[in-house]
Protein backbone atom coordinates (compact mmCIF):
# COMPACT_ATOMS: atom_id res chain seq x y z
CA UNK A 1 0.00 0.00 0.00
CA UNK A 2 1.24 3.16 -0.90
CA UNK A 3 0.66 6.12 0.89
CA UNK A 4 0.75 9.83 -0.87
CA UNK A 5 2.46 12.66 1.15
CA UNK A 6 2.24 16.35 0.60
CA UNK A 7 5.38 17.81 -0.35
CA UNK A 8 5.57 21.59 0.20
CA UNK A 9 8.39 23.83 -0.67
CA UNK A 10 8.81 26.86 1.35
CA UNK A 11 8.74 30.19 -0.79
CA UNK A 12 10.00 33.80 0.36
CA UNK A 13 7.44 36.90 0.44
CA UNK A 14 8.99 38.13 -3.26
CA UNK A 15 7.98 34.59 -4.71
CA UNK A 16 4.86 34.15 -2.94
CA UNK A 17 3.91 37.74 -4.37
CA UNK A 18 5.04 36.50 -7.68
CA UNK A 19 2.82 33.46 -7.72
CA UNK A 20 0.07 35.39 -5.92
CA UNK A 21 0.10 37.84 -9.47
CA UNK A 22 -0.05 35.00 -11.37
CA UNK A 23 -3.07 32.92 -9.83
CA UNK A 24 -4.88 36.50 -9.60
CA UNK A 25 -4.44 36.80 -13.26
CA UNK A 26 -5.73 33.36 -14.07
CA UNK A 27 -8.63 33.86 -12.13
CA UNK A 28 -9.89 37.67 -13.38
CA UNK A 29 -12.04 35.54 -15.72
CA UNK A 30 -13.22 33.03 -13.71
CA UNK A 31 -15.63 32.66 -10.88
CA UNK A 32 -13.03 31.15 -7.86
CA UNK A 33 -9.74 30.24 -7.94
CA UNK A 34 -10.19 26.50 -7.74
CA UNK A 35 -12.31 27.00 -11.26
CA UNK A 36 -9.57 28.97 -12.83
CA UNK A 37 -6.62 27.05 -11.59
CA UNK A 38 -7.90 23.59 -12.68
CA UNK A 39 -8.76 24.75 -15.95
CA UNK A 40 -5.99 27.09 -17.29
CA UNK A 41 -2.52 25.68 -15.40
CA UNK A 42 -1.96 24.01 -18.37
CA UNK A 43 -2.19 26.50 -20.71
CA UNK A 44 -1.73 29.77 -19.06
CA UNK A 45 1.46 31.55 -19.62
CA UNK A 46 2.93 35.13 -18.08
CA UNK A 47 5.99 37.42 -19.06
CA UNK A 48 8.25 39.31 -16.81
CA UNK A 49 6.89 42.14 -18.21
CA UNK A 50 3.31 41.40 -17.31
CA UNK A 51 5.09 40.37 -13.65
CA UNK A 52 6.30 43.25 -13.11
CA UNK A 53 3.74 45.80 -13.99
CA UNK A 54 1.50 43.78 -11.38
CA UNK A 55 3.87 43.50 -8.63
CA UNK A 56 5.86 46.26 -9.20
CA UNK A 57 9.45 44.69 -8.51
CA UNK A 58 11.93 46.02 -10.29
CA UNK A 59 12.73 43.91 -13.13
CA UNK A 60 16.56 42.80 -11.67
CA UNK A 61 14.89 41.82 -8.39
CA UNK A 62 12.64 39.99 -10.56
CA UNK A 63 14.95 38.26 -12.86
CA UNK A 64 16.22 36.22 -9.55
CA UNK A 65 12.79 35.92 -8.27
CA UNK A 66 11.84 34.22 -11.30
CA UNK A 67 14.90 31.97 -11.32
CA UNK A 68 13.98 30.66 -8.03
CA UNK A 69 11.04 29.88 -9.35
CA UNK A 70 12.48 27.99 -11.80
CA UNK A 71 14.78 25.94 -9.75
CA UNK A 72 11.90 24.84 -7.51
CA UNK A 73 9.99 23.65 -10.31
CA UNK A 74 6.89 26.46 -10.03
CA UNK A 75 7.93 28.07 -13.82
CA UNK A 76 9.53 26.96 -16.51
CA UNK A 77 10.55 29.59 -19.44
CA UNK A 78 9.50 29.11 -22.94
CA UNK A 79 8.27 30.70 -25.79
CA UNK A 80 4.77 31.74 -25.99
CA UNK A 81 3.80 31.52 -29.72
CA UNK A 82 2.93 34.59 -31.27
CA UNK A 83 -1.47 35.03 -32.36
CA UNK A 84 -3.77 37.40 -33.12
CA UNK A 85 -2.94 39.10 -29.54
CA UNK A 86 0.92 38.81 -29.19
CA UNK A 87 4.39 38.78 -31.19
CA UNK A 88 6.51 35.51 -29.97
CA UNK A 89 8.13 35.83 -26.14
CA UNK A 90 9.38 34.32 -23.57
CA UNK A 91 7.22 33.43 -20.97
CA UNK A 92 7.00 31.67 -18.10
CA UNK A 93 4.67 28.78 -17.67
CA UNK A 94 3.61 26.06 -14.81
CA UNK A 95 5.93 23.50 -14.32
CA UNK A 96 5.67 20.00 -12.07
CA UNK A 97 5.36 21.64 -8.52
CA UNK A 98 1.37 22.87 -8.62
CA UNK A 99 0.05 19.79 -10.59
CA UNK A 100 -1.68 17.37 -8.84
CA UNK A 101 -0.41 14.17 -8.76
CA UNK A 102 -3.41 12.28 -10.54
CA UNK A 103 -3.74 14.93 -13.65
CA UNK A 104 -5.36 13.64 -16.57
CA UNK A 105 -5.46 16.91 -18.37
CA UNK A 106 -9.32 16.73 -17.68
CA UNK A 107 -9.24 20.47 -16.44
CA UNK A 108 -11.17 19.43 -13.01
CA UNK A 109 -8.55 17.73 -11.22
CA UNK A 110 -5.01 19.20 -12.87
CA UNK A 111 -4.02 21.37 -10.05
CA UNK A 112 -2.96 20.57 -5.92
CA UNK A 113 -5.33 23.06 -4.78
CA UNK A 114 -3.67 22.66 -1.17
CA UNK A 115 0.12 23.63 -3.19
CA UNK A 116 -1.27 26.97 -4.55
CA UNK A 117 -3.34 27.79 -1.07
CA UNK A 118 0.05 27.21 0.67
CA UNK A 119 1.62 29.17 -1.49
CA UNK A 120 -0.47 32.42 -1.27
CA UNK A 121 -0.66 32.42 2.02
Amino acid sequence: MSTITKKFTKFTELEKQVIRAWCYEIKSPCETLDVAMNSAISYWTISADELTQITKIPTKKLRGVLSSLVKKDVFYEDVRQADNFWEDEICFFASNYFYSDNCVNDQKTDCNMDKIYDAIK
